[in-house]
């Protein structure tokens, strides 16, 4: 049985108001399928969820969302980015934006030799929006420095 998720609704925080809407272009809209670790750990949310909502009972919200509270209500949309932050940092991992983890994904799938067209599909863009999307910053060009580098040195001696 393949599992998949549906990107079908956004929740943005907008001048301090939570803003909920469709998918900005028609290409946002999409089912990605699941692969295990994640479909194994969204069960488990799942059956925590399910004695939550035998708990609260009438209380329960069931709002339909994948992440919500012990009510059912959906998380604010600045829990993901607090939650995050506080996982990096107790990893030792640098700090950046949740929204930049699309880009780290992208330049995994592209070492791993992901085609193009199937990593915009996966982060709902044109090819041409994620070629221009996911430019390298000029720190991760220092590799590429480094190895003209030594190609110049070796050529001198």
């Amino acid at each position: 049985m393949t599992r998949a998720l549906t990107i079908a609704r956004s929740r943005v925080l907008v001048n301090g108001k939570v803003i909920e809407k469709s998918p900005k272009s028609r290409r946002s809209w999409r089912v990605l399928p699941l692969f295990e670790p994640v479909t194994g750990a969204l069960a488990a949310l799942q059956a925590v969820q399910m004695g939550e909502l035998d708990a609260a009972d009438a209380a329960y919200a069931n709002s339909g969302y994948v992440a919500a509270d012990e009510l059912g209500k959906p998380l604010h949309p600045e829990r993901y980015s607090d939650e995050f932050a506080r996982l990096c940092r107790e990893s030792g991992l640098p700090k950046i934006r949740l929204h930049d983890t699309r880009g780290t994904m992208n330049g995994i799938l592209e070492r791993a030799r992901v085609a193009e067209s199937l990593r915009a599909a996966r982060l709902g863009h044109t090819v041409a929006v994620n070629k221009t999307s996911y430019m390298p910053k000029p720190k991760d060009l220092t590799p590429v420095s480094d190895a003209i580098g030594r190609l110049f040195a070796a050529a001198a001696s």
